[in-house]
C-alpha cells in the first residue's frame, strides 16, 4: 500500500512539472511572436558599387552613375527617412612636354541627399521604393602650373542644390541581406566660380567669374547596393 502511494505522488509531481515547463515554453514563444509583430521600426544601410559602368568600361561621363556610395534608411511601416553621401578625390602630377614645368591636377566632389520614401511589396522577395529628395553637391577643380618662377592656380568651383524624385527596387537574399538599385531625376540650381591666381605676381590675379545656371541630373540604375536590414 505504501509503495502504491509513493508511485502516485511521484507521477503527480512529474505531471505538474512537465505542465509548468510546457507553459513556460509556450509563454516564451508567444512573447517573441508578439515582439516581432509589435516592432515596426527598422534600419537599412546600403553600400554601393558601380558594377555596370565598370563592366561596360564606359568613359567617365558616358553614364551618369549614382554618386551615393553609402546610404541609410530609418523605416517605419511602409515609409522611410532616407539619406545618402558620396565623394571622390583625384590628384595627378605630370610635366609639360619639353619643359621642366610641373602640372598638378586636383579634382574633388562631395554629394549628399536627404528625403522620404514610400515602400511597397511587388513580389515574394521584391520591394519597390518611391522617394522624394533634397540634394546638394560641391565640385572643386584646380589646375596648378609650377614653372619654378611662379605658380599659377586656375580654380573652378561649383556648388549645386535642388530636389527631385527617385524610384528603385530591392531583392531580399535573406531577411537581413538585400540587393538594390535605383534611378533618380533631380533639378538643381548651380553656382560656378572660376579664378586664376599667381603666387609671385598677385597683381595679375583675375576677378572671380561667377555664373548661375539651372540644370537637370538624371541618375541611371548603374549602381548595385548591398543592403543590411536590421
Amino acid at each position: 500500500m505504501l509503495k502504491t502511494i509513493c508511485i502516485c505522488i511521484v507521477m503527480t509531481f512529474s505531471f505538474f512539472g512537465k505542465s509548468q515547463s510546457e507553459v513556460a515554453v509556450s509563454i516564451t514563444i508567444n512573447s517573441e511572436e508578439e515582439t516581432k509583430k509589435e516592432r515596426q521600426i527598422f534600419n537599412e544601410i546600403g553600400i554601393g558599387t558601380s558594377i555596370i559602368t565598370q563592366f561596360l568600361k564606359t568613359e567617365e561621363n558616358a553614364i551618369n552613375q549614382n554618386p551615393y556610395f553609402l546610404t541609410y534608411k530609418l523605416i517605419y511601416r511602409d515609409f522611410a527617412l532616407r539619406a545618402g553621401v558620396g565623394g571622390k578625390l583625384d590628384e595627378s602630377e605630370s610635366f609639360i612636354d619639353g619643359t621642366t614645368d610641373k602640372l598638378t591636377l586636383k579634382k574633388s566632389n562631395f554629394d549628399w541627399r536627404v528625403g522620404m520614401e514610400y515602400r511597397m511589396s511587388i513580389g515574394e522577395k521584391w520591394l519597390g521604393t518611391f522617394g522624394a529628395d533634397y540634394v546638394a553637391n560641391k565640385t572643386f577643380d584646380e589646375r596648378i602650373s609650377n614653372s619654378g618662377f611662379d605658380k599659377v592656380v586656375i580654380a573652378d568651383n561649383q556648388v549645386g542644390s535642388g530636389g527631385g524624385l527617385a524610384i528603385g527596387v530591392q531583392y531580399a537574399l535573406t531577411p537581413k541581406l538585400m540587393l538594390g538599385t535605383e534611378a533618380a531625376f533631380y533639378y538643381l540650381n548651380v553656382e560656378r566660380r572660376q579664378t586664376t591666381t599667381f603666387e609671385n605676381l598677385p597683381e595679375f590675379d583675375t576677378d572671380p567669374e561667377i555664373n548661375n545656371s539651372r540644370v537637370t541630373q538624371s541618375l541611371l540604375p548603374s549602381s548595385i547596393y548591398l543592403i543590411f536590414h536590421f
